[in-house]
C-alpha cells in the first residue's frame, strides 16, 4: 500500500519529491502530509519575504508587516496555490479568506524572528572578546574567589 506521500511526489515531479521524503523520515506514522500545492504556496511566500528584505535591508524592527502581508496576500501565484488546495478542499475563498490571513502573519512572524534570530548571534559573535588561556576572569565571581 503506498502512502499519500508517495502518491503526491508521483503526481508532482519536481522538488517536493525531497520534501515529502523528509516528512515521511519524520512521521513515523502519525503526521498528515500536505499536498504538494501547500510546499509551494510557502516557497512563494518565502520568495515574497526575501525579495522585500532584499529591498528594504535586514533591519527586523523596520517591517511593516501590514504591507508585507498585503503584498503576499495580492499576489498572484500565492492566489493560484491558495485556489488549488481550495478547490481540493470543496470551499470557497470566502470562507477560507481567515485561514490564508493566519498562515501569512504566521509565516512573517517566524520568518522575522529566524532573521532577528541570527542577526543577534552575528552580533554576538562580532563582539564577543575571547580571553587567551590562563588569562584570569575579570567577572566579579572570580574576583571573589581570589579574595
Amino acid at each position: 500500500m503506498k502512502s499519500l506521500a508517495q502518491i503526491d511526489a508521483k503526481q508532482s515531479g519536481h522538488f517536493v519529491e525531497m520534501y515529502n521524503k523528509w516528512v515521511c523520515k519524520q512521521s513515523r506514522g502519525g503526521l498528515s502530509f500536505p499536498i504538494p500545492d501547500v510546499y509551494l504556496l510557502v516557497r512563494e511566500l518565502d520568495g515574497i519575504f526575501r525579495n522585500w528584505f532584499i529591498q528594504q535591508g535586514v533591519r527586523v524592527d523596520l517591517i511593516d508587516k501590514q504591507r508585507l502581508q498585503a503584498e503576499m496576500l495580492h499576489s498572484f501565484m500565492v492566489r493560484h496555490y491558495w485556489n488549488k488546495v481550495l478547490n481540493i478542499a470543496h470551499t470557497d475563498s470566502k470562507t477560507a479568506q481567515p485561514v490564508l490571513n493566519y498562515i501569512v502573519t504566521l509565516f512573517i512572524t517566524v520568518k522575522a524572528f529566524s532573521v532577528a534570530k541570527k542577526e543577534k548571534n552575528k552580533f554576538r559573535e562580532a563582539s564577543k572578546v575571547t580571553f587567551p588561556a590562563g588569562k584570569p576572569s575579570q567577572s566579579l565571581r572570580g574576583k571573589m574567589k581570589k579574595q
